[in-house]
């Protein structure tokens, strides 16, 4: 009898081991929510949106130096291709801006800002500030006052920087609130235009106003992802069009277009 209890002692012993070490290698494999947190905003903030700005922001630069060259706006031999290539650049700049602009939707996360915002109020508490000086410099250019942040902790500091840009993130629904709304609603417009409609949409590419629309939305963009990449993320937006500039100037040059 005595034999068989020990037996059974040292099968349940043994079996503590055994969940004291599955425990133990669970304990050593968890993941820091903030470390998750940070990666997700990162991938949305620098992976993302820094991404697309500094691709609209090359269209618009190749757009600007297409239209500012006489040679090719009036050249009999090519006018009619970079009258199409300066319809084709306006539309893919107004997808990248406006898709930057998407709200989440029925489970769908696109890498857009309402996104980013919505990680950075539900996370909050998670999220370190990498500059604190920056970060309170940036609150009290919208208005604060530096007495409000004297003992106040880090996530309430984070939800203050997230409502800044949330109340100022457009929105459609009241396309006559700002200028921002009136930006995104008229490109948005142009975006959808039917198919049947394309010789419209295509005059309303190549105005004055959908380029102010642009470069509207994009300073928003610019500021947003400015200031939560040096903030939180440590990193800092650089936009840099000179290359793709350069290189069109020196196929056109090679082309016998422009001198």
């Amino acid at each position: 009898m005595k034999q068989i209890m020990d037996v059974t002692i040292d099968k349940r012993v043994a079996q503590c081991r055994m969940t004291s070490k599955r425990l133990i290698g669970r304990k050593w494999n968890m993941k820091s929510p903030g470390n998750e947190n940070k990666k997700d905003l990162n991938d949305i903030v620098t992976g993302g949106l820094a991404e697309s700005i500094n691709r609209a922001e090359e269209v618009m630069a190749l757009r600007a130096q297409i239209g500012a060259n006489t040679a090719i706006a009036s050249g009999a031999e090519f006018g009619y291709l970079f009258d199409r290539l300066q319809v084709m650049l306006g539309q893919y700049a107004i997808l990248v801006v406006t898709r930057m602009f998407e709200p989440e939707e029925d489970g769908f996360q696109p890498t857009s800002i309402p996104v980013a915002l919505n990680n950075m109020r539900f996370n909050a508490d998670y999220l370190e500030i990498q500059d604190r000086d920056f970060i309170l410099r940036k609150l009290i250019s919208f208005g604060h006052e530096e007495k409000e942040f004297e003992g106040i902790p880090t996530p309430w500091i984070t939800q203050l920087v997230r409502k800044e840009f949330a109340d100022r993130l457009p929105d459609i629904r009241e396309p006559d609130a700002n200028d921002l709304s009136r930006a995104l609603f008229s490109l948005k417009q142009m975006r959808d235009v039917s198919a049947s409609d394309s010789a419209t949409s295509q005059e309303g590419l190549n105005t004055e106003e959908s380029d102010r629309n642009l470069k509207t939305l994009l300073m928003y963009a610019r500021d947003f992802v400015d200031t939560i990449g040096r903030g939180y993320l440590g990193v800092s937006l650089k936009i840099d069009t000179k290359v793709v500039e350069s290189q069109l100037k020196q196929l056109l040059q090679q082309a016998g277009i422009v001198s």
